[in-house]
């Protein structure tokens, strides 16, 4: 039920209708209390972190791809010679004290899905807590790096980042303009000018918003690797055993039609089952799905791994960019190096 009425208002938001349609003054009204709070950090109230730091971030609610973007960046810092350190606000995470380091073998309750995926997959230093300046802060202090990538973060605006990626769905869009809750929007379209860069997951299909914006639009492909028990991250899959086979395609993110599809593209006869973003999952929410393969995202896998499920699989994907976006990224970054550096 909570996730029909998902799908409803994503269908209100992305291609319009008429509760979209009547509640426009609202969305008016929630883009103006945004705005207006921009404008009280405008003026003297942002600052700069301990150490550099980049955001990435979106415009939207629901899911884009900024988990998968985040992790190939910080691999690629790694790659430069930089100390990365991710840091993420921890969406219902319910750790004992802030800022929390999250460990690999954590409690999702206690981390968050998305920092415990980033932990496990990064091997990096992951800090969640609802300060990024204090996160940042205390990462600091103990060394453990010299540079932070935050998971979100572009509407924490205490924090001016030294650059910030906006990444946006590229057949969505920013769909209908609108804010909230007349629209998918968290902040009016005019906050583009504070991003550095736009990151299209997918082809761009959107309207004439970036150009006007005058931001780089870079591509971005979400590119599957292998399946992965949940039971046991040692066991694998090639991708060529969803060839013809049917399979029970489990997503409780913001937009699992995409993932339906991904499943498809690889040649699966795919049965839906979509959850609400950020869904608790439960033993008896697969009481149903027998004689066929479970397959779901990696964000939802690190919250079923206790429920002892027969025969179910993280997809493994890699966001994959161009070669355009990583020269014009370590521009970026051998700048931002210089400036911190003193020179």
């Amino acid at each position: 039920m909570v996730a029909g009425l998902e799908q409803f208002l994503n269908r209100q938001w992305y291609q319009g209708g008429l509760l979209s349609t009547a509640l426009r003054p609202l969305g008016a009204m929630y883009c103006a209390a945004s705005h207006l709070r921009h404008q009280f950090y405008a003026h003297g109230r942002r600052q700069r972190a301990l150490l550099p730091s980049l955001v990435v971030g979106n415009l939207t609610v629901g899911g884009s791809g900024k988990t998968p973007l985040v992790l190939a960046l910080a691999r690629h810092l790694e790659a430069k010679g930089w100390r990365p350190a991710l840091v993420s606000r921890g969406y219902r995470a319910r750790p004992p004290g802030h800022p929390y380091l999250v460990q690999t073998d954590d409690d999702p309750a206690r981390a968050g899905d998305e920092p415990l995926l980033l932990s496990r997959r990064s091997r990096l230093p992951v800090v969640i807590g609802p300060d990024r300046l204090q996160d940042i802060a205390w990462l600091a202090a103990q060394d453990m790096a010299d540079i932070a990538v935050l998971d979100d973060g572009f509407q924490h605006l205490s924090l001016l980042p030294d650059l910030s990626l906006l990444v946006v769905d590229g057949e969505r869009g920013f769909g209908v303009g609108r804010c909230l809750p007349a629209g998918p929007l968290r902040e009016p379209l005019t906050a583009l000018h504070r991003a550095h860069a736009l990151i299209s997951n997918g082809v761009w299909t959107g309207d004439s918003s970036i150009s006007k914006a005058g931001l780089p639009l870079f591509g971005m492909q979400m590119q599957a690797q292998v399946m992965v028990s949940i039971e046991d991250s040692e066991i694998r899959q090639d991708l060529s055993t969803l060839q013809g086979r049917r399979v029970h395609a489990v997503s409780g993110i913001g937009n699992p039609e995409r993932f339906f599809r991904q499943i498809e593209a690889l040649g699966a006869i795919v049965e839906r089952h979509p959850f609400p973003d950020h869904h608790v999952f439960e033993k008896d929410d697969f009481r149903n799905l027998h004689a066929a393969p479970i397959v779901m995202t990696e964000k939802d896998a690190v919250k079923c791994a206790g429920l002892n499920l027969a025969n179910a699989w993280a997809l493994r994907i890699e966001a994959v960019l161009d070669s355009a976006f990583w020269c014009w990224f370590d521009e970026q970054i051998d700048s931002i190096r210089r400036i911190h550096d003193g020179h």
